[in-house]
């Protein structure tokens, strides 16, 4: 893990040496496995959620391992990817249909040379779920050995995803296109959330992606209160169904919804999500600054939802 000692797996390029002790935006050193698990959703899959992430999201349903707030340890990839496949052939694994091993966290770009090492050293499939943040030369290595990718798009509009994420969306836009362009075959969906008053921002990604290939297969999920947006409504049923119809109209081909729709809670829209943020604790939003991942001081990561769904 050598290129550890000067981080530039992600489009932040922090340079950091991970090795001897120093963390980037990510708050990763050595990669650490949080938790591993059979998990039947689609794909079904036994996977590693890697601690740590390249963004802040404001509703990150996964917080604790992103943020850090809970460690993982580390365990050697070879070690790993054996414990995987045995549970692929577990009589539990053949139960749920699972095929492959699932890599995700967190975001597991932070640890690609510790994912690519276990992936690898097996013969199975491999599933790397991400937000879509990595250098077009991470892309292209985890293309090499990646059978299936599951991509975010969190936001369409600049201002709106830096926002929500604390980092720009041209880089995930880029690598959005590269993909549908160069390895269509290996997107099994991108994954877009459905905010209330940010109907837009999902459509938007439709129409994108319309716009690439008509055959570019996306998921809407429904936003599920939680960590600095714990008090906001989810996603209403007739949103869902609104923006599925929407995504179809716009030319797609392959559009499900999915997720816990019609959770109550307070108002909607960007504005008031950034208002929760900043009850929250993000000081950025308190200044009517933008948020940005690299903030070093960032209080918002210790935050825990009042409201767990």
């Amino acid at each position: 893990m050598k290129e550890l000692e000067s981080c530039q797996l992600c489009e932040w390029r922090c340079k950091v040496n991970r090795v001897s002790g120093e963390t980037g935006v990510c708050g990763v050193g050595i990669p650490r496995v949080a938790c591993s698990m059979l998990h039947p959703a689609p794909p079904a899959s036994f996977d590693a959620f890697m601690e740590g992430c390249n963004f802040t999201c404001l509703g990150c349903q996964n917080y604790a391992i992103s943020m850090l707030q809970e460690r993982g340890e580390y365990i050697p990839p070879v070690e790993w990817a054996e414990l995987g496949t045995a549970a692929l052939h577990s009589a539990q694994g053949r139960r749920i249909g699972a095929d492959r091993l699932f890599f995700t966290g967190g975001e597991p770009t932070c640890s690609l040379p510790w994912v690519e090492a276990a992936a690898e050293s097996v013969n199975t499939k491999v599933n790397f779920d991400t937000n879509g943040f990595m250098t077009e030369q991470s892309l292209e290595r985890i293309l090499s050995f990646s059978d299936s990718i599951t991509f975010d798009i969190k936001a369409f509009t600049p201002e709106v995803h830096q926002a929500l994420t604390g980092a720009p969306v041209a880089p995930v836009l880029r690598n959005a296109k590269y993909l549908v362009e160069r390895a269509l075959e290996k997107v099994y969906e991108f994954r877009v959330l459905v905010m209330p008053g940010l109907m837009a921002e999902a459509i938007d990604v439709a129409r994108f992606l319309a716009d690439l290939s008509e055959d570019s297969p996306l998921l809407f999920l429904a936003f599920r209160p939680n960590f600095m947006l714990d008090k906001a409504r989810g996603s209403t049923t007739e949103e869902m169904e609104s923006v599925v119809e929407a995504a179809r109209n716009c030319g797609l081909r392959e559009v499900t919804w999915a997720g816990s729709p019609d959770i109550p809670g307070e108002k909607e829209g960007i504005v008031h999500f950034m208002e929760l943020a900043s009850r929250a604790g993000c000081h950025k939003t308190r200044k009517g600054q933008p948020r940005v991942c690299t903030c070093r001081d960032c209080t918002a990561k210790s935050y825990v939802p009042q409201r767990k769904t």
